[in-house]
């Protein structure tokens, strides 16, 4: 008689979303002693498994669950973490975006797997032609135009819209040079009144 059943692997925390991955279970009597023959009834909460143990992940990563194989009232549970798929492609923010000459600007970086779950721990290479990268800043040239900025990880690129926009134009140094004229003409047409009186 079944006594308990066991699952190989016998857990499976690195399920690649979408992926396959073939359970085998064997059921036991009470004294540990394999017992052939046995039928399965396959189940789970973390994708799909067939009524042969084959497990296909959900696509979804993050999400923990369980695959188990039953005989009667008799289980055996092997705990399931789906974790993200290879990267596939990399979004910039902002894109598009607008820099004022010579300025800086932050962008940032996230990967994604085919599934878009998003990929931790990557590190990007940044590079850019309207101006040099300081990490994931860029530091505008001092000419406008049009450019991009990329993110690369591996040979995997993102690709953000740059528009290098003039410097909005400062009016204080011309209020500063009107203030001078005018204090400067009030003080002559004084000078010219007084000598007229004298």
């Amino acid at each position: 008689m079944i006594d308990h059943i066991g699952l190989t692997p016998s857990s499976l925390l690195s399920a690649v979303a979408g992926k396959t991955h073939q359970f085998v279970a064997i059921g036991y009597d009470q004294y540990d002693n394999a017992i052939s023959g046995v039928v399965f009834t396959w189940s789970t909460t973390a994708g799909t498994v067939d009524d042969g143990g084959l497990f296909t992940a959900q696509t979804l990563a993050g999400g923990s669950g369980q695959v188990e194989a039953m005989n009667g009232s008799v289980s055996g549970v092997v705990a399931v973490q789906i974790v993200p798929d290879q990267l596939t492609h990399i979004v910039i923010s902002p894109n598009p975006t607008n820099v004022t000459v010579k300025s800086q600007a932050l962008f940032s970086a996230i990967g994604y797997d085919q599934y878009e779950n998003s990929i931790s721990g990557l590190t990007f290479i940044w590079r850019t032609n309207v101006g040099r990268m300081n990490g994931s800043s860029l530091i505008a040239q001092n000419e406008t135009g049009t450019g991009f900025v990329i993110a690369s990880s591996g040979n995997v690129e993102g690709y953000a819209s740059v528009g290098i926009t003039p410097a909005p134009f400062d009016w204080l140094p011309i209020i500063l040079i009107a203030g001078i004229i005018l204090v400067a003409i009030a003080v002559v047409s004084i000078w010219w009144i007084r000598k007229g009186k004298g």
